[in-house]
């Protein structure tokens, strides 16, 4: 086998260590052929053996990952846009900056939702320690870079930087290393408390003036592959700051994954724990807006096929201000869009057009980066059935703010007060539905859904972007029917009850939701037509009874027939087989007019007048069957139909 297949075939890691100690021993590459000189072979490094290490420093600098404090990659090295994040991160630097003696809080977990700039944020705070002469080693996670989305490297990393910021401590480290060559291949505590934690405290020891304050960053924990092992960072970490036995502190960024939230609640830290969260301590809109005006000023003042824009008012306000709704206080939704545009190689109003989807994108991927982030999300999701669901119904299901819970609690809503999914699941199965997707959406007791993407359902409606988490609008929408048809017509008791613990029956608010949001995008395949078939029985109209789904929930007659109506015509568009307006829609609508003329009151002036509207010229010929009392004012009512 050749060098170069050799070096191929190697796991990640060990090219990590091939690359390091390259770069260690300054191996150099070929040079530009354009000229015509000779181009020497390249001679690849020898495999890093620790073994067979001799050199301590040496050995250290194999098994560093630049990348994970030092990226040369734009895309995943940014830091805040000027004049943003002001707030945040002078709380940040406040925190770094007070007395030793009077310190209280000795973590702080920064959170926030996917894309809500905590790198970018957790970068800005490492540029200000350094500015600052405040030592910091810094580790940033990512979990499609195979040399940083492990703790494997994270030691070594970090022990790389302290010794260059604490240059007293290499006289400490490095013959640790060069007395057990293998210390890389031990447990993570074990190289903790070899070349980090006891080291700084030997230090300590043998000076004579106060240490000053080590800050420790890990940005994107939740990036490491495995969940355990984000968990035991966590832990380890945070027992040796709790000791308080030197001036060292603890900087976590992260999304407020559920793994991880229930290690930042743990009791042991709740006394020296600080978090800031960026979802709800902080207002970003308008630090997006600055970062979107600043960046379409640059766009018309620099862009290549941008002069016929730099004397006009684009972009529109309005269309700045769909793009701020879109982000809804996420900053890489801002940053995607803004690298889109700022193609020097496609005109920006056009890009733009695209964005907004007021042009067709064809091969272009406005949103590629976000996309990617949305399908590792959702990958994580262990019944993506169920969870389809639940968000289907959350995306189809329209707000009322008028129909409130019957509750003391005044910012309660439901979607006109139908359960979540229906009803078809409890509390708990919704929560779990959803636990893997909290970096996109939060959840509460009894339908409280809140994207914290307003750029996420775009996403799962569009087969192109979601792939195989694609949400298609009449397949749910038919699903959604079916489960509220089953209610319905088994006077099923919503399996998610109220916040009392009732559980309640269908209500006319079900059929409501049903026939306004989701009949009208269904498919009518067999299993609707026998529900729908099942729904009214012939007996209805001539015994007298009035199913509760259409008296419960509040309505009156006045909004009755208009239901009924609507039902009706969205049966008749559907070909269960027998073609459009075939015999379940005749059954019905002659079942309904039966019913409506029979039980609902003639005197009412709302309710004929619809009936009108609805009927036309059958109108008349049913007063007169039904012997109506209205007869008497039919002038009058012509009348009043006219006008």
């Amino acid at each position: 086998m050749t060098q170069t297949k050799r070096i191929a075939s190697e796991s990640p890691y060990t090219q990590l260590q091939i690359t390091a100690a390259a770069q260690a021993a300054g191996w150099r590459g070929t040079r530009d052929a354009e000229n015509g000189q000779h181009i020497p072979p390249i001679q690849w490094p020898t495999a890093h053996v620790c073994a067979d290490a001799d050199d301590g420093f040496k050995h250290l600098q194999a098994h560093v990952a630049t990348t994970a404090f030092d990226s040369n990659d734009n895309v995943d090295a940014p830091k805040c846009h000027p004049n943003t994040r002001k707030a945040v991160l002078d709380n940040i630097m406040s925190w770094i900056t007070i007395q030793t003696a009077i310190r209280i809080q000795w973590v702080l977990w920064l959170n926030g939702a996917a894309g809500a700039g905590k790198s970018a944020i957790g970068r800005s705070i490492v540029d200000l320690c350094l500015s600052q002469g405040i030592p910091i080693a810094r580790f940033f996670l990512f979990r499609t870079d195979s040399t940083r989305n492990s703790l494997k490297p994270i030691v070594a990393t970090l022990v790389h930087q302290l010794t260059g910021s604490i240059p007293e401590l290499r006289s400490i480290i490095i013959p640790r290393i060069q007395a057990d060559s293998l210390i890389f291949t031990k447990s993570l505590e074990t190289q903790f408390e070899t070349l980090i934690f006891g080291p700084l405290l030997q230090l300590q020891s043998e000076s004579f003036s106060p240490q000053k304050t080590v800050v420790f960053l890990f940005d994107g924990v939740d990036e490491c592959i495995w969940n355990d092992e984000q968990a035991k960072l966590i832990r380890i970490v945070t027992v040796f700051v709790k000791k308080q036995v030197f001036p060292m502190i603890a900087l976590f960024g992260s999304r407020a994954e559920n793994q991880l939230l229930t290690e930042f609640r743990s009791p042991m830290l709740s006394d020296i724990l600080l978090q800031l969260a960026l979802d709800t301590d902080y207002r970003a809109n308008e630090d997006i807006l600055r970062f979107l005006n600043d960046s379409f000023t640059k766009i018309k003042s620099t862009h290549p096929l941008g002069s016929e824009l730099r004397n006009s008012n684009w972009p529109a306000q309005a269309e700045i201000d769909k793009m701020l709704q879109k982000a809804s206080g996420q900053f890489i939704y801002a940053s995607v869009v803004i690298k889109f545009i700022s193609d020097p190689n496609q005109h920006p109003a056009q890009q733009l057009e695209i964005v907004l989807g007021l042009r067709p994108s064809g091969s272009l991927t406005p949103f590629a980066q976000l996309d990617a982030l949305y399908r590792h999300i959702f990958s994580r999701v262990v019944d993506i059935e169920a969870t389809s669901l639940v968000l289907a119904w959350e995306m189809f299901t329209p707000k009322k703010e008028s129909y409130r819970h019957a509750t003391c609690i005044p910012d309660v809503f439901s979607s006109w007060e139908a359960d979540t999914a229906c009803g078809s699941m409890t509390n708990a199965e919704i929560k779990v539905a959803l636990a893997a997707l909290t970096p996109v959406l939060t959840y509460t007791d009894y339908g409280g859904i809140r994207f914290l993407h307003a750029s996420l359902p775009d996403f799962l409606l569009d087969q192109k972007r979601s792939q195989a988490f694609y949400i298609d609008q009449a397949a749910w929408c038919t699903k959604l029917s079916i489960l509220t048809l089953r209610r319905l017509i088994n006077k099923t008791p919503s399996e998610l009850g109220t916040w009392t613990g009732k559980k309640e029956l269908p209500t006319s608010f079900d059929f409501t939701t049903m026939v306004d949001s989701y009949l009208p995008h269904a498919i009518p395949t067999k299993e609707l037509k026998e529900l729908v078939t099942a729904l009214w029985p012939e007996g209805w109209p001539t015994s007298g009874y009035i199913p509760g789904f259409l008296t419960n929930g509040g309505d009156d007659y006045h909004s009755m027939p208009r239901r009924l109506v609507s039902y009706i015509e969205i049966i008749g568009k559907w070909n269960f087989g027998d073609g459009v307006g075939g015999k379940v829609y005749r059954d019905h609508r002659k079942a309904i007019e039966s019913y409506v003329w029979e039980y609902l009151p003639h005197d009412d002036l709302e309710v004929v007048m619809f009936l009108y509207s609805y009927m036309q010229n059958s109108f008349w010929d049913c007063l007169k069957l039904h012997h109506s009392p209205l007869l008497d004012r039919q002038y009058h009512m012509q009348g009043y139909v006219k006008v």
